[in-house]
């Protein structure tokens, strides 16, 4: 919302993808790490849908996706410099970059713990154990 009011406000047009490569230019084949391939669909309502292939060409030979140098630009300064500044302010930028640059939460263990504890073996063997140590522990006169 703050980036499109702004651009309003410099007299920027950005209504569609063609008014985007105007400001910011367009990679070239080569350049671009996937290709937009038409969807193999033989439905009429997915003409438009296009299916991202991952560029076999793309990034350093012998490295692989996440290795120090696999791309030409490995930090937001040089891809400033390759590419220009953003339209956003600064502070908009690093206060972005975090949440966009940090991976994921790996959370396969939390979920897998969760399942293990909502399974129904589990559940059978809690109540039974609960019922051998209400059986062991006698009950006091009261």
């Amino acid at each position: 919302m703050f980036c499109r009011d702004e651009l309003e406000s410099k007299g920027i047009p950005m209504n569609n993808l063609a008014d985007w490569q105007a400001v910011h230019g367009r990679c070239t084949g080569e350049e671009a790490p996937v290709r937009l391939a038409p969807l193999p669909s033989n439905q009429k309502a997915k003409l438009n849908v296009r299916l991202e292939q991952r560029r076999r060409s793309f990034g350093r030979e012998g490295t692989r996706c996440g290795q120090a140098g696999w791309l030409p630009t490995e930090s937001l300064e040089s891809w400033f410099s390759r590419f220009g500044r953003p339209i956003a302010g600064n502070s908009d930028v690093r206060r972005l970059a975090g949440s966009i640059l940090n991976p994921a939460p790996d959370l396969r263990g939390e979920r897998k713990l969760e399942r293990m504890k909502a399974s129904p073996a589990r559940k059978r063997f809690a109540q039974k154990a609960a019922e051998a140590v209400n059986f062991l522990v006698p009950e006091r006169p009261g």
